[in-house]
């Protein structure tokens, strides 16, 4: 039992060690003590070290691998490029044939796998199917703010008609709020009339008075 909390002590030092810079003036203080209990309790480095399997998260876009990157940092303290014992990575496939270009590899052990991937992977999948409401409404949203806009451009220009915006028991494809909206973008605009009226009458149009 005591060579267990030995051991779980000394995979705790080894750990700082391994993410502390090597600058830092603790990180050799840490190695003489974690040397000294090896020596102590008969112990090699090998001893303490947890087996480590490398995973995968690949298929994802530059958005969700922003989130994957901000999630194993809160729960990991770790970034990209940390090396051992994480030899945590981030590739982008080349040539860039698809949005789903992002790969991530990082190497944990058993434990830090069960602790990290169900949160990793609840947070990837809320994101990309809140993510994709939202790209949803913004279609729908764009699609009716230029139906607004046409609509209005048509009226103010007085050039309005059934086939572009008017026909009778057809709903108009936009709301209200987007028709406001449309409205005072295109307040203060002065239609060339003359202009028109001078280009019917080079085609051989019909005259605005006709």
């Amino acid at each position: 039992m005591i060579r267990g909390n030995i051991v779980a002590i000394l995979r705790k030092l080894q750990y700082r060690i391994q993410v502390s810079s090597k600058d830092d003036p603790e990180r050799e203080n840490a190695v003489r003590l974690r040397d000294r209990l090896l020596e102590k309790y008969g112990l090699r480095l090998e001893d303490i070290q947890e087996a480590r399997k490398v995973y995968v998260l690949d298929k994802l876009t530059a958005e969700a691998a922003s989130v994957a990157r901000h999630v194993i940092k809160k729960k990991l303290d770790i970034e990209v490029g940390c090396g051992e014992p994480y030899n945590y990575a981030q590739y982008v496939m080349a040539p860039k044939t698809s949005q789903y270009n992002r790969s991530i590899e990082i190497a944990l052990t058993e434990d830090e796998h069960a602790k990290l991937w169900p949160v990793l992977t609840s947070v990837l999948n809320m994101y990309k199917r809140e993510r994709a409401k939202l790209e949803a409404r913004i279609k729908e949203e764009i699609k009716s703010r230029r139906a607004a806009f046409d609509y209005m451009f048509y009226k103010q220009a007085d050039i309005l008609w059934p086939s572009n915006g008017e026909s009778s028991g057809k709903e108009p494809g936009f709301d209200l709020r987007d028709a406001i909206r449309a409205a005072n973008e295109l307040d203060g605009l002065v239609f060339p009339e003359l202009h028109i009226k001078e280009e019917r009458r080079m085609i051989g149009g019909p005259s605005a008075t006709e």
